[in-house]
């Protein structure tokens, strides 16, 4: 009997040495590729594939709809491509250097509130491996999201204004607003972007606003730009109903966008809008992968 325990004493002490050096070995190959270069001095690749939700009940009215995709490809240049709903894009992300990924959605010519991802912190591989971090040439996904993609304007912004987003743990802002508001959009993603960025950010900043009956032109449909907002009423002859908290709202329509500025006492003023800074995106028969013959 000694001599059994003893065994499996051994054995039990083999396997976890092993483990441990298989762990180890691992973790080293990730280090050495995230350290290491490809050719020409680039970090190493990681094939990503993105897929797209579906679009909310507020847009159902929606005729053609588009994503425009945007990303930092691994020569650190930011880059685009635009995608339909409900399929799968795939791209090329320097491996494990984080960044937020946005897919802005076109209505016509009108640009609304994105759908988006934190990579790597958001990956699902096809093999998990013990710790997170994808390995070189592995497929991962990235499943964009609504709800992520207000954590991702919020890293954008605070990119763009020098500040490191990734310091702070953003893939748990859907949890500081879910429960208190309907609508994250309701509080401004520049806002919450800046009071992380000099350390005042609350959860409790989220809280429902007052809403004001709103009457917006007909004919519509009018489609608010935020996906979580509720769904405009249709046209009664006399315009179309809506409740809406103080602030800016923009509005999709089916010829032209609609602005309508909601004051504290609830008094609104509405103008329509022609967009003309981009034209409605056109979808490719085939994205190009990063490398290949143009």
């Amino acid at each position: 009997m000694r001599q059994n325990h003893a065994a499996l004493r051994v054995a039990g002490a083999r396997y976890e040495s092993a483990f441990f050096i298989l762990t180890i070995s691992a973790a080293l190959a990730v280090v050495i590729a995230l350290c290491g270069c490809s050719g020409g001095g680039l970090p190493i690749a990681q094939r990503l594939i993105l897929t797209f939700p579906a679009l909310p009940e507020s847009w159902a009215a929606a005729g053609d709809i588009s994503y425009v995709v945007e990303w930092i490809d691994r020569r650190g240049e930011p880059v685009s491509a635009v995608s339909g709903p409900g399929g799968e894009l795939e791209i090329e992300v320097p491996l494990g250097f984080s960044q937020p990924i946005l897919a802005y959605p076109f209505i016509g010519r009108n640009r609304m509130h994105p759908a988006g991802g934190l990579y790597p912190l958001q990956v699902r591989a096809a093999a998990q491996a013990p710790f997170s971090m994808p390995f070189p040439g592995e497929r991962v996904e990235l499943a964009l999201g609504f709800e992520s993609g207000y954590a991702a304007e919020v890293a954008r912004i605070m990119e763009n204004s020098g500040f490191n987003p990734w310091k702070y743990p953003l893939e748990r802002l859907e949890e500081s607003w879910k429960g208190r508001v309907a609508d994250p959009w309701s509080l401004q993603a520049e806002s919450v972007a800046e009071k992380l960025a000099v350390g005042t950010f609350r959860a409790d900043l989220f809280r429902e606003a007052e809403r004001f009956p709103v009457t917006l032109p007909g004919p519509g449909p009018w489609l608010h730009e935020s996906p979580f907002a509720a769904r405009v009423g249709s046209d009664s002859g006399s315009g179309c109903p809506v409740e809406l908290p103080a602030g800016l709202h923009r509005f999709a329509g089916s010829s032209c966008g609609l602005s309508v500025l909601v004051d504290d006492d609830g008094t609104a003023c509405w103008v329509r809008t022609v967009c003309l800074r981009m034209p409605a995106p056109q979808l490719p028969q085939e994205v190009p992968r990063e490398g290949d013959a143009k």
